[in-house]
């Protein structure tokens, strides 16, 4: 009998694969392999638009991306998204299903990093797949301009969310994403149009950050608690960034320690559920107080201000993505140093504060 501590996401195909959703009914583990595809570069294989679906097993035959395409990685993790979604594909559970309405946007005048994609299922539902954050900085500086105001991949993905409702208004949908994906699925169905926010079943943040309490706690986001499901890893960062609703959240075992466990392959599975603890550590906990205290002590422009502080010396590199950056590392601290000590006494104030914060 294998331990459960090995399995994940890739022995849970193996184990529930042979059978379709009309067999075997939708699950939260489902529910992430749903949102790990969406990392998937489907630029040139699926357009918007109806009639413009492709089968998960359709799409890998055709796809013909250079080599370093195929290596590409979710952040962090030893797998590669094409490894991933290659062995979704040979599966009768998700092999057949249809994917549409695929977008993605990069814009970074509008400092904005968007993607997503739907899933048509066979039991006549449909999940609705934000992505998470790519390895644009243009992603990652839109991750931090969330502590202080919407942010447009946010008020996009309500949009992307009614424009497919409306394309499939027979369908009831899950709606989900993995890190910042699940951050805008929670997003776009809070804010969808009352008709679209009936016909959906669950939301699903898998280890993503949260919202500032205003939103939190407003009639909009308390209307849609039912259906909202929660997950965190243990030593979760990322899911714990701004405010979640702790008490609501399940939390996650993880075969990996620390940042490492963002990485969903690192996340243990048994049968159709996630393998969860009862609490977290109280190292992390620390952590989740240290950083939500120092968070809590800037007002919003004192988070605009120090947002773009880090994004200019990130930007000074010539640096497009987090690739590029770990390239050009020791340009980058002398930059950092030059940068922190050149800068007034209040940002240098909040930049050694929260360095001090990362060191403990």
């Amino acid at each position: 009998m294998k331990n459960e501590s090995v399995y994940n996401v890739f022995d849970y195909l193996e184990w529930r694969g042979d059978l379709t959703f009309s067999e075997a009914p939708f699950n939260e583990i489902d529910n992430l392999i749903f949102a790990v595809i969406s990392y998937f570069d489907l630029d040139g294989y699926v357009d918007m638009g109806r009639g413009n679906e492709k089968t998960i097993k359709e799409i890998i035959s055709e796809y013909k991306a250079p080599e370093e395409e195929k290596k590409k990685l979710i952040t962090m993790s030893p797998y590669t998204v094409y490894s991933f979604v290659k062995a979704v594909s040979a599966t009768r559970r998700f092999g057949n299903i249809p994917i549409c309405f695929y977008e993605n946007i990069i814009d970074e005048k509008k400092c904005m990093q968007f993607s997503a994609m739907t899933f048509l299922l066979p039991d006549k539902t449909m999940y609705v797949a934000f992505r998470g954050t790519d390895e644009t900085l243009t992603g990652w500086k839109e991750d931090f301009m969330m502590s202080f105001g919407p942010v447009n991949a946010q008020l996009y993905a309500t949009e992307y969310l009614n424009k497919v409702s409306s394309n499939f208004y027979y369908k009831k949908m899950h709606v989900g994403g993995h890190s910042k994906g699940g951050n805008l699925a929670l997003w776009a169905g809070i804010h969808a149009k009352d008709k679209v926010q009936k016909r959906i079943i669950d939301l699903y943040s898998n280890d993503s950050p949260g919202f500032t309490k205003d939103i939190v706690n407003s009639e909009e986001y308390r209307k849609m608690t039912d259906k909202i499901n929660l997950f965190v890893v243990s030593e979760s960062l990322v899911g714990m960034l701004l405010f979640n609703e702790v008490d609501n959240c399940k939390i996650i075992d993880s075969s990996e320690n620390g940042v490492f466990q963002h990485d969903p392959f690192s996340w243990k599975v048994l049968g159709s559920k996630f393998v969860c603890l009862d609490e977290r550590p109280d190292l992390a906990k620390k952590a989740d107080s240290a950083i939500g205290s120092w968070i809590d002590s800037l007002d919003d422009n004192e988070r605009r201000a120090i947002t773009d502080f880090i994004f200019s010396i990130l930007e000074s590199t010539g640096a497009k993505t987090v690739s590029e950056l770990r390239n050009s590392k020791v340009q980058m601290l002398e930059l950092v140093k030059k940068a922190i000590f050149s800068s007034d006494r209040k940002s240098k104030d909040m930049i050694m504060e929260l360095i001090k914060i990362i060191i403990k």
